[in-house]
């Protein structure tokens, strides 16, 4: 109960990512600006109001820990990913309206990883008693 604000946090922006990105192709890069963000979030109202087809896959696993618990949240949608390899960003230095999402990932779980082309990611959060 007391991890349900971290673990919505975790599962919204796993979501959000692989909508905005993976199936609707937004790039956020757009949100550099204040005008770039609303111009983000109206692209992102048409691609919805147009998209033909689309998927995204969440799997949920838990397992009892000795400590609490681990739940690992697995997600794939149908885009075509990112050079995650070449993602490296500081959250410190970040003062644009974008790129704060996976910074925030990293910092609520106990693993972050990105798998293939970049449209699978498995987010593993523990929790302790």
């Amino acid at each position: 109960q007391q991890y349900r604000q971290s673990i919505f946090l975790i599962i919204s922006e796993l979501y959000a990512n692989a909508l905005d990105h993976g199936v609707l192709k937004l790039d956020s890069a757009i949100k550099i600006s204040p005008e770039g963000f609303m111009r983000f979030y109206q692209m992102k109202e048409e691609r919805l109001q147009t998209l033909q087809r689309g998927k995204i896959r969440l799997l949920f696993s838990h397992k009892p820990t000795n400590k609490g618990g681990q739940l690992t949240i697995k997600i794939t949608d149908s885009g075509d990913g990112f050079d995650w390899q070449a993602y490296q960003h500081d959250l410190h230095e970040n003062s644009s309206f974008c790129g704060r999402g996976l910074k925030l990932l990293e910092a609520l779980c106990s693993r972050l990883t990105f798998h293939g082309r970049g449209n699978r990611v498995t987010a593993v959060f523990d929790w302790l008693r």
